[in-house]
């Protein structure tokens, strides 16, 4: 994936978990999603994870994991 491609996965990703999960609104400011691509950029990276979790899995259990600083 490109650059602007995991942005765009994670701006996903975010906005979905924060609209559906937390009752939030929009898009999360950049700076967030910019967290979030990083926080699951890291978390595909782990070999037990990257074996057996897709990216969406991951995404949803840093989420989950990361709540405090992630929802709305």
């Amino acid at each position: 994936m490109s650059g602007d491609q995991r942005f765009a996965a994670a701006a996903d990703m975010l906005a979905a978990a924060r609209n559906k999960g937390d009752g939030g609104t929009g898009l999360p400011p950049d700076s967030l999603i910019t967290s979030f691509e990083l926080d699951v950029t890291e978390g595909c990276s782990v070999p037990a994870t990257a074996d057996t979790q897709s990216v969406a899995e991951t995404g949803a259990s840093i989420y989950l994991i990361g709540r405090e600083q992630y929802r709305p």
